[in-house]
């Protein structure tokens, strides 16, 4: 439809319901607008993915609301038999989902993997990824702005403190054992 494939918002939902990229969907009557909560397990339906296979089924284009996890956002949609189909591609930004087409087995793949963080390896922090200039995660080993993860210092000054430290590279060892993935500095 106008050169773009869309989905069913709510099929999108149920494809991603089992993955941490899931989201439930609601529709605020007073706001007029749809609500996608992130991280909330969606109940699929026995409507959802299912083919359309109404041969009168139109598409009506519009401006939606979109209420994404509290944040207002305006996107385009087709209605179609009171559903709301989504560009594909727009859906999966809007959502967090990487999004490509293999043209050689000619199917759409849609990864949901998250990035690990370079300091504490929990995979549901909010990580740069950028170690070197120190990482700006948030998760629950690192205090915003902290540039070393706080398990590796306890490690060291439990080490100090049983004068187990012989050296550097004895630090970094301890820092395998205890599993984080950052050196100290």
């Amino acid at each position: 439809m106008q050169g773009k494939n869309y989905v069913k918002l709510r099929d999108f939902a149920a494809i991603l319901s089992k993955t941490n990229k899931k989201f439930d969907i609601s529709f605020d009557k007073q706001k007029k607008a749809v609500v996608i909560e992130s991280g909330k397990t969606y109940n699929k339906t026995d409507k959802d993915l299912k083919e359309n296979k109404e041969a009168s089924a139109k598409a009506i284009f519009s401006e939606q609301i979109v209420l994404l996890d509290n944040k207002e956002v305006k996107v385009q949609t087709a209605n179609i038999m009171d559903n709301n189909y989504l560009p594909i591609r727009d859906l999966a930004e809007l959502v967090g989902v990487k999004i490509d087409f293999n043209n050689e087995k000619k199917i759409v793949e849609l990864k949901t993997e998250e990035k690990k963080c370079c300091c504490c390896g929990e995979k549901t922090c909010t990580c740069s990824g950028d170690k070197e200039n120190g990482c700006t995660c948030q998760c629950k080993l690192h205090d915003k702005g902290e540039k070393e993860c706080p398990h590796c210092k306890k490690c060291q000054k439990s080490m100090e403190n049983k004068e187990a430290k012989e050296n550097n590279s004895k630090s970094e060892n301890n820092n395998k054992e205890c599993g984080c993935s950052s050196s100290m500095k």
